[in-house]
């Protein structure tokens, strides 16, 4: 409730997920995760509610470090030849979608700082924005999208195949949009590299903010019967994800919740 001189109150509309809650400040940077890139990684097991759009948007933050092995970040995987993703090697950072490479950007002057990176997909045709800026845009490319597993840290191969791949590359704030986010919305995340909320959250599906491990209720009856450790979607659509084999005990030096 809001009042501009104290005798007429006025109520703050419902928006997005957030309807009913104080609208969140701007956060400093906190903690990400890193893999150890020998066999630990995220799952989200979208199979029982599997997302088919042809609009849609990936979006996070990376940040490089001299050393990165080559493998996948971040797998996005449905069907044979549907899938999307971010792969780092050395010294670039890949984006593919739909089975193929959409582009490449050479990360070895960056090494040590954050890197935002987003996807949008409008119906084929294809957007990156690195750090809120336009890289490319437009590309146009048949749009067969149909995911079934979000894989974090690894992946798991684009046809059904086994895990692997995995990634010791340091992310934060992985956020899938059921819309194609705009050039100014992407600029308006970046913020500048201090962070920030995000600025749309009517279509967010999918957020995950790395802070902490938590047990979490993966059951599709939300009934309790399926506890497992995870990360928290704070979408609020339920799309938790498991870790495998990670070290999850904050007191291990390989603990790989980190700052980020």
């Amino acid at each position: 409730m809001a009042s501009r001189n104290g005798l007429n109150p006025k109520i703050r509309g419902l928006k997005g997920v957030g309807f009913n809650r104080a609208l969140p400040a701007p956060f400093g940077w906190e903690n990400g995760i890193q893999g150890d890139g020998n066999n630990d990684y995220l799952l989200a097991d979208l199979s029982s509610k599997t997302i088919t759009s042809t609009t849609y948007t990936l979006e996070y933050w990376v940040k490089p470090m001299s050393g990165t092995n080559s493998n996948w970040v971040i797998s996005f995987v449905g069907n044979a030849g549907s899938y999307c993703g971010l792969y780092c090697s050395n010294t670039t950072m890949e984006i593919y979608e739909n089975g193929g490479r959409v582009y490449n950007f050479d990360i070895s002057a960056l090494y040590g700082t954050r890197i935002h990176v987003v996807l949008s997909v409008d119906n084929g045709s294809y957007s990156v924005f690195i750090n809120g800026f336009a890289y490319r845009l437009n590309i146009t490319r048949t749009t067969n999208s149909f995911f079934k597993y979000l894989t974090l840290c690894g992946a798991v191969q684009a046809y059904g195949g086994a895990f692997g791949s995995y990634s010791n590359l340091l992310i934060d704030e992985f956020r899938f949009y059921t819309e194609a986010v705009t050039q100014q919305d992407a600029f308006t995340n970046y913020n500048y590299g201090l962070g920030n909320n995000p600025c749309r959250t009517e279509y967010l599906d999918i957020w995950y903010q790395f802070e902490k491990f938590e047990l979490l209720d993966f059951s599709s009856l939300q009934d309790g019967s399926d506890m497992r450790l995870g990360i928290r979607d704070m979408s609020g659509s339920k799309n938790h994800s498991q870790q495998f084999n990670m070290i999850t005990d904050n007191s291990n030096a390989n603990y790989v919740i980190k700052p980020f």
